[in-house]
């Protein structure tokens, strides 16, 4: 905590003019080496601070500080996906939701894409669910840099993930499935993950009258779509299942 001013004298801000003469103390609501923000503890009286006074505002603002910081990370956590850092199930439902809302108020485009992980039980089974955890993470971090800012990635469950884009239509939202495509189809062929990682999309755009309920459920069917479409075509290929590590 580092105390900012000391004041006494002839009021400057709006608050202290009503206020006339006053006294003050200002310190900052720092922990971690992260600033919080500012407090202020002032008196209309005016009168001269001991160090005592000081050091009173100095515990009171580290305590309020250490307070900040844990209800901001217990926000982040109630918000974000453990394994990814995206966003949870719920906040991404809030944020489609506020998306679509913007949508319709604003005559804007909108899409939503859903990705499925096509071989996750085949990794979990035949590999561990660590090995299963890094294809997630792996998944999740091309999924984020394929993204825009404006953008909101979230992972929906075990093997499901979502991306909510304002301002885009099907092609823009394909355009993203494509470069994540291509990202991990590199990340397999130089062997930097320890199995291949498949993947199917679905995307939808949001029409008037769609709610965020109905645009999840038009994704879902076009990504069921194209896992079907997948499997028949390895199937055609005579592709293998994931093979395992005495193979």
């Amino acid at each position: 905590m580092r105390v900012l001013e000391v004041s006494t004298g002839p009021a400057e801000s709006r608050v202290d003019r009503i206020a006339g003469e006053w006294s003050a103390i200002r310190a900052e609501l720092r922990t971690k080496g992260v600033l919080l923000g500012a407090m202020t503890v002032a008196t209309r009286l005016p009168r001269t601070f001991e160090s005592s006074d000081l050091e009173f505002v100095a515990a009171v603002a580290d305590q309020i500080a250490v307070a900040l910081d844990r209800a901001r990370q217990h926000t982040k956590e109630a918000r974000t996906d453990y394994l990814t850092g995206l966003a949870n199930r719920p906040e991404f439902e809030r944020a489609i939701d506020r998306a679509v809302a913007s949508a319709d108020r604003h005559k804007r485009r909108l899409a939503l894409m859903m990705i499925d992980l096509d071989n996750l039980k085949e990794i979990n089974d035949t590999y561990g669910h660590h090995v299963g955890d890094e294809a997630i993470r792996v998944l999740a971090a091309e999924l984020q840099r394929a993204v825009r800012a404006t953008d909101t990635c979230g992972r929906l469950g075990g093997d499901e993930f979502g991306v909510a884009m304002p301002d885009a239509d099907e092609r823009d939202a394909r355009e993203v499935g494509n470069r994540v495509r291509e990202a991990l189809e590199h990340l397999n062929r130089t062997a930097k993950l320890p199995v291949p990682v498949e993947f199917s999309i679905g995307i939808t755009a949001w029409r008037q009258g769609l709610d965020w309920q109905a645009m999840y459920q038009s994704a879902d069917k076009a990504l069921y779509v194209d896992k079907r479409r997948r499997h028949a075509a390895k199937k055609r290929l005579g592709e293998t299942p994931v093979k395992t590590p005495s193979d």
